[in-house]
């Protein structure tokens, strides 16, 4: 009698049979295919990061408890997103594992998000490694010289597929950050939460991009770099109350081309 040996479910097509240590060969699913890249603003290279990690992380949505998938699909984010994003499930600890990878796969940082109610009372999120010194950027149209800033990355995750996308992991532009995305585009759309500390830092931060841009437009006029038209926009906060990540794709594409403001000069 022959030996048979269980193959994991695979997480796209549930076949049982086709599942790789690399790729499932029915469907092509090519396990934990990091697609995000935090860029480091200091020096425009890669850091080297050695994080301590959860002793284990669950990829396949599959296995994920109940709870993740439920939080998870609140920001419209399935199987296919999860696993190309890389997030994972953490079922020591209960938590939601959502990484920021450089271009070459290095992990920069992450964060883990609590699920039990206990600890939501306390601290919803925690994040391991420096955070503040990268941008999450998805640079999907490269030709584009627009770029949409969000608060969080599951935001940016929802918003990739319409343009251009930078994850503050928080609230605030630093001078690098700054420099970095006057440098690379011209045309920005501020997306940030719309409660009030939302509302206020994008304000603030807003004017300081307008500052480092017009810092950079008169260093152009004393080289032969062109000067670039900038252009500053913000989501209509009378009609958008809610988080990026919480609307339909029909709706995202939509707030994007009809329900922003243009910043005077």
């Amino acid at each position: 009698m022959g030996v048979y040996y269980m193959r994991d479910i695979c997480p796209r097509c549930d076949s049982r049979t086709a599942l790789g240590t690399i790729k499932c060969f029915k469907c092509g699913y090519q396990q934990q295919r990091f697609t995000s890249f935090a860029r480091n603003c200091k020096d425009y290279g890669l850091g080297d990061t050695e994080l301590p990690m959860p002793e284990e992380i669950i990829y396949n949505p599959n296995q994920f408890h109940y709870d993740a998938l439920i939080w998870l699909a609140k920001a419209h984010i399935f199987n296919n997103m999860i696993m190309d994003q890389g997030i994972g499930y953490c079922p020591g600890i209960h938590k939601v594992f959502i990484p920021a990878y450089s271009s070459t796969g290095v992990l920069q940082f992450y964060q883990l998000r609590a699920l039990d109610p206990n600890i939501l009372n306390k601290c919803k999120y925690l994040t391991y490694g420096k955070s503040s010194e990268y941008m999450i950027i998805y640079e999907d149209q490269i030709n584009s010289n627009q770029i949409i800033l969000v608060e969080d990355h599951l935001s940016a995750m929802r918003i990739r597929k319409f343009g251009n996308v930078c994850a503050l992991s928080g609230t605030f532009l630093s001078t690098n950050n700054c420099t970095s995305l006057v440098r690379t585009y011209s045309n920005f759309i501020f997306w940030l939460d719309p409660d009030q500390p939302g509302r206020q830092a994008m304000f603030k931060n807003l004017k300081r991009l307008r500052y480092y841009a017009d810092k950079f437009a008169v260093k152009c006029l004393f080289t032969s770099s062109l000067e670039p038209d900038y252009r500053f926009y913000y989501v209509n906060y009378g009609k958008i109350t809610e988080d990026p990540k919480y609307f339909h794709d029909s709706d995202i594409a939509k707030i994007l081309t009809s329900e922003v403001i243009l910043c005077a000069n």
